[in-house]
């Protein structure tokens, strides 16, 4: 790989880790109508969903 790819690459990785998910847009979208502790529940439920995830990972049973 030549460094104009890396380039372009790492370009675009930093511009794609600077957008919201859709994570991000659930919780600024709750927080919005609904306030900020059923914005706060949303994002403590995404952070264990998260975590489970991670741990499944590591374990080798989930990808």
């Amino acid at each position: 790989m030549d460094w104009s790819n890396i380039a372009a690459f790492a370009a675009t990785e930093f511009l794609l880790c600077l957008s919201p998910g859709p994570a991000v847009l659930l919780v600024v979208g709750l927080s919005m109508r609904q306030g900020f502790w059923r914005s706060q529940a949303a994002a403590a439920g995404i952070l264990t969903t998260n975590a489970i995830y991670f741990a499944l990972s590591a374990a080798g049973v989930a990808s």
